[in-house]
Order: C-alpha cells, then structure tokens, then sequence
C-alpha cells in the first residue's frame, strides 16, 4: 500500500499494540496538550495487523475523557455517542517484525531528534512572559526552563574557537548557538 488517508474511525474499535514500548510516563502532559490545543495529530494505524503502531498515549488520554463524560477536543468528531478519531490509514507492515520496528522507530525519533537548546529557552521564555496562559500544554514546567536556562550558562566555547577581534577579516559562526559575525574594519 502506498496512497495514505486520513479516516475518522471510532474510539472505542481502535486496537492498540500489546507489544507497545511505550511507558507514557507524561500521560498528563499529553492529556494537557489534547484538551488545551485539541488533537492535533492523528495516530497511525497498520493495516496488515489492524493495530496501533503511534499514538497509544492519545489514545489512552482520549478514552479517558471520554470516559469522564467530557466533550471530545477539537479534531475529534462525536456521533451518536461514539468518538471519530482521525486516524492515518494506507500503511501496512510487512511482517510482525517491521511492525514491532515501527512501533520503536515513530517513538524513539522524537527522542533522538534533541533540541536547540537555545532556540528552546528563547521560545519558552516568550511563551511566559508575552502570553496570558505561559507555556501551559507545551510538557515543560518553570523547574524545566530554569534548568535549560541554567545548563545554558555554563556553556563554554570550545578551546580552539577564536576570540573576538574587529580586526580579522574572516567571517564567525559560533558552533554552539550559531550566532555571526564579520570581523574586519
């Protein structure tokens, strides 16, 4: 298969994967996220097994709410009392192997992915300070920022990184933060 869809399909008939890795140990702060901004992206389904390969914690948190009696977030339909979750449909394993590798590869990625450390602090501190509700369903809290904040003051330039003089005429890029500049007169 190789066309993708995206297919609203109830809640209550999607199959997670019992061989999940995942330990969904911010279930809290998917749950925050879900009912702050809505459900923003749809999980994924293989079709060979008719289970889940991503999204086993929105699924969790969605079942919850509805449980719960709450009304469904934006980007999850209701009918006849019954969930509509978008759900990408096409993809299909070829084998329960390749589907095991899909359900470790669509969660170890965002991991690996890491972050610009700087970009990060620079972002979340905009968030605090120039919006009503902070960083509210982002999954950092103000222990968080502190910590990046501090980390990122201890950072040193690397030994062989040169010193600012106006004088050379070459062109600098810092390695850590990518920050420019010209020497030269």
């Amino acid at each position: 298969m190789t066309d993708r869809d995206i297919a609203y399909l109830p809640l209550d008939e999607i199959q997670p994967d019992s061989r999940n890795p995942r330990a969904h140990r911010s279930i809290g702060d998917v749950r925050e996220a879900v009912e702050y901004l809505g459900f923003i992206e749809p999980i994924v389904r293989d079709e060979r097994t008719g289970r889940l390969v991503a999204g086993h914690g929105r699924v969790e948190v969605l079942t919850a709410m509805h449980a719960a009696g709450q009304d469904p977030p934006d980007g999850v339909r209701a009918e006849n009392g019954r969930w509509l979750v978008p759900v990408v449909v096409g993809w299909g394993s070829r084998s329960d192997d390749d589907a095991a590798r899909a359900l470790v590869v669509l969660n170890h990625t965002t991991e690996t992915g890491g972050w610009d450390e700087y970009a990060l602090a620079e972002l979340l501190t905009q968030l605090k300070q120039e919006t009503e509700v902070g960083f509210t369903a982002t999954g950092f809290r103000d222990t968080d920022l502190d910590a990046i904040l501090a980390k990122l003051a201890q950072v040193q330039a690397p030994e062989d990184f040169p010193e600012f003089d106006e004088n050379i005429d070459t062109e600098h890029k810092c390695p850590s933060c990518g920050y420019e500049w010209s020497g030269g007169t």
